[in-house]
């Protein structure tokens, strides 16, 4: 049961990352990218380099002693923020850098090829650019610990977000390594029909003017009724006049029916859909009928 990668990852969550080694012969990496089909080809950029370095290799351990011969220090990925994935390395190597190597639970995804990404982006504003998106409601939060997990489902997909623009865009990574890349209609969807938390603020065209919209809270409920998924969104708006609760009701309706509609194209679960039947005595088995009702307050 894929529950158990809760149990697993607590400790990791504790560690300290002491030993016998000073710390000025570490090298902490930033991120971490994975790629190659049969050979693993391992690629690190660490905290103040601008460069990348990838070694190629049998698998993560061997590729964490070449990093370290070339890198001349003991290589420490407690901190890394950012895993880049080309969707050639996906379940197996991931988990073993969370549940073997102290990789972050937290660590933030992208979806790209590493050594080319790697070689030429910044990856702390790789970072600030995914973080701030989701907690401005632009973007779905999703981190290392929620892609295994779906990964570990039935349906073995996961949501990973891609470069792209001002926001990041999101595809759906399968566990054999096949992406599909979502509408942003779909991808906005996402963001309700997934947890999230936090104050922000919306715009939306009303009467060919924008107008910004105070989220003040949102909620998510999910219901079982004869085997059927039925997700009800609600948001809370501070100080929102009639007409604009009314626009943003049916921006957010459209975006959500968007989003499982390339769900239920895809058969894919990233909105906690066998986590809900479960929970309700139903087998999760056949993907199931879904639906939405937004209302905003």
């Amino acid at each position: 049961m894929r529950r158990f990668l809760i149990f697993a990852i607590l400790p990791l969550l504790f560690l300290t990352g002491c030993g016998s080694d000073s710390l000025a012969d570490r090298l902490y990496t930033q991120a971490i990218g994975l790629s190659g089909q049969g050979t693993l080809h391992f690629t690190m950029q660490s905290f103040g380099d601008e460069k990348a370095h990838t070694v190629s290799a049998s698998g993560i351990p061997e590729a964490l002693r070449k990093e370290e011969s070339a890198a001349g220090g003991r290589v420490f990925i407690g901190h890394t923020e950012l895993l880049c994935l080309d969707g050639s390395r996906t379940l197996d190597s991931v988990q073993e850098l969370l549940l073997e190597e102290g990789l972050s639970p937290s660590c933030k995804i992208l979806l790209t090829p590493p050594e080319t990404f790697l070689g030429k982006a910044d990856c702390t504003e790789a970072v600030h650019t995914l973080r701030m998106a989701e907690q401005n409601g632009l973007l779905a939060k999703t981190e290392l610990s929620g892609i295994l997990d779906e990964w570990l489902g039935n349906w073995e997909t996961a949501l990973v977000p891609v470069p792209g623009g001002d926001v990041p865009g999101l595809a759906l990574l399968r566990k054999n390594g096949e992406v599909i890349r979502l509408p942003q209609a779909a991808a906005s969807g996402l963001f309700w029909l997934r947890r999230n938390a936090g104050n922000f603020t919306l715009t939306l065209p009303q009467d060919g003017e924008m107008r910004s919209v105070e989220i003040g809270r949102t909620f998510l409920t999910k219901s079982v009724d004869g085997g059927a998924l039925r997700y009800a969104v609600r948001i809370r708006t501070v100080d929102c006049p009639e007409p604009a609760k009314q626009a943003l009701q049916e921006k957010i309706l459209s975006e959500c029916q968007a989003a499982l509609q390339a769900l239920q194209h895809a058969k894919a679960d990233v909105i906690g859909m066998q986590d809900a039947l479960e929970a309700a005595g139903v087998q999760a088995d056949a993907f199931p009928e879904i639906g939405v009702t937004v209302t905003v307050e």
